[in-house]
């Protein structure tokens, strides 16, 4: 059997207007990652675009709230960043949020051990090649 995953990051507007009714109309389900702090600016999807993804089977998870390098950021800006967005996202879409795509496919151990204690269960990273989250634990 073969499977195939399908993520969108950042919420730009077009997740919604384009990429999400091509989604539905082949009967597809995907993985949306979300940066918290830029829902409902200016070319972005807002809170209620994501929840009618969601009531369609869209799943979320977690892009930061800022999209910055965490590789790059003090402890105490990479656990906000992190932690923020989780709790961003389950309060505003009511589900709990497991996953997080690293900014620009950016991590190192340091990062993964953190976003562990902040409660993800998985972290994707952009780069191509075969489709395997990896396990934070």
């Amino acid at each position: 059997m073969k499977a195939v995953a399908l993520t969108l990051d950042d919420g730009y507007d077009d997740n919604f207007t384009q990429a999400f009714p091509i989604l539905r109309r082949h009967g597809l389900d995907g993985t949306l990652f979300l940066v918290s702090g830029t829902v409902g600016t200016p070319g972005h999807v807002t809170w209620d675009d994501a929840r009618q993804m969601l009531a369609q089977q869209m799943e979320f998870g977690s892009h930061t709230v800022h999209h910055f390098d965490l590789t790059t950021l003090a402890t105490p800006d990479l656990d906000f960043e992190l932690a923020q967005s989780k709790e961003d996202l389950e309060r505003e879409l009511s589900v709990t949020v497991e996953q997080i795509a690293y900014p620009s496919g950016q991590y190192n151990t340091r990062v993964k051990e953190r976003a562990r204690r902040a409660g993800y269960e998985a972290g994707w990273k952009k780069g191509g090649g075969w489709v395997t989250p990896d396990p934070i634990h």
